[in-house]
């Protein structure tokens, strides 16, 4: 049964990154908000929500996030953080 269970987990888990995108938040604890490029207001993030160039992600004061992008690599903010999401270049 445990087999499954793993298994299960893999469908579940959010893909890196749809066409178009340059990631995706991964994992969260505590507050995480999303400032969508050329958006005027924050907005609670939440797991699988694609991020694209121009995005704005922050973190409240005991919260955490982790990002994952396009080419894999895993961001992870810790509390009181901000970060924009400017350019992925894959080479």
């Amino acid at each position: 049964m445990p087999i499954l269970i793993l298994i299960a987990g893999l469908f579940l888990a959010p893909p890196a990154a749809a066409a178009g995108e340059a990631g995706c938040i991964y994992d969260h604890s505590g507050a995480a908000q999303l400032l969508k490029a050329g958006g005027g207001s924050w907005a609670p993030a939440w797991k699988g929500l694609p991020l694209a160039e121009g995005d704005r992600v922050r973190t409240g004061d005991k919260g955490w996030c982790e990002v994952l992008l396009k080419d894999g690599t895993f961001v992870k903010l810790d509390a009181g953080s901000e970060a924009l999401v400017s350019e992925l270049r894959i080479s």
